[in-house]
């Protein structure tokens, strides 16, 4: 799974303990993708203040802006074989059992 997210958005933040959950509770691997310098004083609050349990990754601004097309954050995919099967926007995100694809 890939979310793509900042860590000055609110939606963003309301999802991190549901991924961190799903990483710890179901196995399901995550990476997060941000344009967010690793070492700014944004990205160090929001891992103090939601430890995500999983990998937050910088990508360039062209290549965040390529994968949320205008659409906003955040935005989750299901990877299989390198391939996206899937994608959830922010309003809509699945349950596990969607994710693992069992739906």
């Amino acid at each position: 799974m890939i979310v793509v997210m900042t860590p000055s958005c609110t939606r963003c933040k309301r999802a991190m303990p549901r991924l961190s959950k799903m990483v710890e509770s179901h196995g399901i691997r995550i990476v997060g993708l941000t344009y967010f310098d690793q070492d700014g004083d944004a990205m160090k609050v929001l891992k103090d203040a939601y430890m995500p349990s999983f990998p937050i990754e910088t990508v360039s601004k062209k290549d965040f802006m390529r994968l949320t097309w205008g659409r906003g954050v955040p935005r989750l995919a299901r990877l299989r074989d390198g391939v996206v099967e899937q994608v959830w926007e922010a309003h809509a995100f699945p349950g596990v059992k969607e994710i693992s694809g069992e739906s």
